[in-house]
């Protein structure tokens, strides 16, 4: 889960303080002209790459804090402190922020595809492609990284060198498609598990039903969030968020029933 690596709180607060640097209070202390820097700091292209840069310096923060560590549940931690860090500073930005920006705030980080276009969808197709490649390739290295650290340690695996090169790609692809779209949750949780129940733990057929899978919830989750009530576009990350989590814990379960029979 990308979350827990820090990508989308950094996106979070990288988009927070381009939207607040637009407000004409922060250009006059900046000594610029407040309309060509609100027009320049809304853009939406300006907000994606701002995100797409705080995605991709809290991983890396995680990766040097981490650095030489075999242990994942101590990446997992140095990532939830990032995450409690990137969540500090962007309550701090919207409650210095104006109303207006403030409401952008609120609304980016609730996610919504309303705003995407055929552009930005080539840049996402542009990175996810290529990293889907390095992935399938790295796949069975992967496959015996599940065996556990030590045994693949043993096969001849560098895992922390592994480790490193997957958060990298995982890092980079998440805050491309968050810089476009906000933070849209539980989607990177609930489809690895899922396809990992129906068609196996072997990477070389789980990468590819991943990228595809996640890219079929998420659209599917768009049209129901444009349906459910007329005239109205509920935010993608609000509606994934209600109902990923039930069907991720669900899946937690079914999964542990599994293993005991």
């Amino acid at each position: 889960e990308p979350g827990l690596i820090g990508v989308s709180s950094g996106a979070a607060v990288g988009a927070s303080l381009a939207t607040v640097l637009s407000t004409a209070s922060a250009a006059g202390a900046l000594g610029l002209s407040s309309a060509g820097l609100a027009a320049i700091l809304t853009s939406n292209w300006t907000i994606a790459v701002a995100a797409f840069v705080g995605g991709i310096a809290a991983t890396a923060v995680v990766a040097a804090s981490a650095r030489g560590s075999r242990d994942i549940a101590r990446i997992i931690l140095v990532g939830v402190a990032v995450n409690a860090v990137c969540g500090g500073i962007v309550s701090f930005l919207t409650y210095i922020a104006s109303t207006t920006a403030r409401d952008r705030i609120v609304f980016w980080q609730m996610g919504s595809f309303a705003s995407a276009d055929w552009s930005q969808v080539g840049i996402v197709l542009a990175l996810t492609t290529p990293a889907a490649a390095l992935l399938w390739v790295l796949a069975p290295k992967l496959d015996i990284l599940s065996l556990g650290d030590s045994q693949a340690q043993h096969l001849g695996i560098d895992v922390v060198a592994l480790r490193r090169v997957v958060i990298a790609i995982a890092a980079l692809v998440v805050a491309a498609g968050v810089a476009f779209s906000g933070i849209i949750v539980f989607i990177g949780l609930v489809v690895p598990h899922a396809l990992r129940l129906l068609i196996g733990p072997g990477h070389r057929a789980l990468v590819p039903a991943c990228f595809l899978g996640g890219a079929l919830a998420a659209t599917l989750a768009d049209l129901a969030a444009r349906a459910l009530i007329t005239g109205t576009d509920l935010p993608l990350g609000m509606l994934t968020s209600i109902v990923g989590g039930p069907i991720f814990f669900w899946l937690l379960i079914r999964s542990d029933r599994s293993v005991k029979h």
